[in-house]
């Protein structure tokens, strides 16, 4: 096991990208993958930008000094965050690339997206310089 709770297994298929592959996205799922329309409107991608925003600084007031005390700080902040998103049942999903009639035809199948992947999307997040000064335009009202 790795800090922060998240596994390492190299036998866990989902570690390997080949778990569930004819999941439905649902409102609250965070999709992961290159910036797109969906992406970036998706209403669990916005509730996730806000949960980054309101942990980013916290994040960022870890000292730099890579030891394991500032690791173990971070992680745990990152896997709050992931316990946040995962406690109203979201998942974070990402697109099943291997399937050929979903390319063709425009529609997207998911997979679920590892505990590992999900813990790298969220301090990768928390890590970017801009959300400091970022404008937010993440209203998560109900629409």
């Amino acid at each position: 096991r790795s800090g922060g709770g998240v596994s390492s297994n190299d036998n866990d298929p989902l570690e390997q990208g080949q778990g569930n592959s004819l999941i439905q996205l649902q409102r609250l799922d965070v999709v992961c993958g290159l910036s797109t329309k969906l992406t970036e409107h998706h209403f669990g991608n916005r509730r996730f930008r806000r949960l980054i925003r309101n942990n980013h600084l916290l994040y960022k007031s870890c000292p730099k000094k890579n030891n394991k005390k500032n690791n173990k700080k971070k992680n745990s902040i990152a896997l709050r965050v992931l316990q946040e998103i995962e406690a109203c049942g979201a998942r974070f999903l990402i697109p099943d690339n291997n399937n050929k009639n979903n390319r063709r035809s425009g529609n997207n199948s998911w997979r679920l997206a590892s505990s590992k992947v999900s813990m790298v999307k969220i301090r990768k997040a928390l890590r970017k310089k801009y959300m400091e000064n970022f404008h937010w335009d993440d209203s998560i009202e109900e629409e």
